[in-house]
């Protein structure tokens, strides 16, 4: 079980109002349903609750149980998926999303185009362009840079704590 795992099973006495704030109903939902899905035996009646009961539970708590060093180590964790999730870069005129998921289709549509050949693609600032093979690399090629200076300057900032 991952230090998180155990974090969100704390959840029953424990308010995380500091991690609510930074993180979004949606990235809420995906951690809740990571836990129904890992934690089996050991799941507390509070995680078989549906979504919204278990989300409204963890916006209302009070207490602060968390120590400051797990505080920031998670604070540096949701900053780092925030920032990865927020990847644009620039190929040519276009700026193409970079965030993890964008960067899978990047590499599916580069995967089946030929050297020299288009498909149209919703870049972020012009709407539907048809762009070559060979940007829509270079594009997956910067973004996969900046996913990485991401993850190193979080690594290096999780050895300062």
């Amino acid at each position: 079980m991952t230090n998180i795992d155990r974090l969100i099973l704390e959840t029953e006495n424990t308010n995380i109002d500091w991690m609510i704030s930074n993180i979004t109903e949606k990235q809420l939902r995906d951690i809740i349903e990571s836990i129904k899905d890992t934690i089996t035996e050991e799941k507390p009646d509070f995680f078989r609750q549906d979504e919204n009961t278990i989300i409204n539970s963890l916006k209302s708590m009070k207490k602060i149980n968390v120590d400051e060093p797990c505080r920031k180590y998670y604070e540096l964790k949701l900053k780092r998926t925030q920032d990865t999730q927020n990847i644009q870069v620039q190929v040519q005129d276009n700026i193409f999303a970079g965030d993890e998921e964008s960067q899978g289709r990047l590499a599916r549509a580069i995967s089946v185009l030929q050297e020299g050949e288009s498909t149209i693609w919703i870049t972020e600032n012009n709407g539907a362009q048809e762009v070559q093979r060979e940007d829509l690399q270079e594009a997956l090629k910067l973004a996969g840079e900046e996913q990485t200076k991401i993850w190193v300057q979080y690594n290096t900032s999780k050895e300062e704590l």
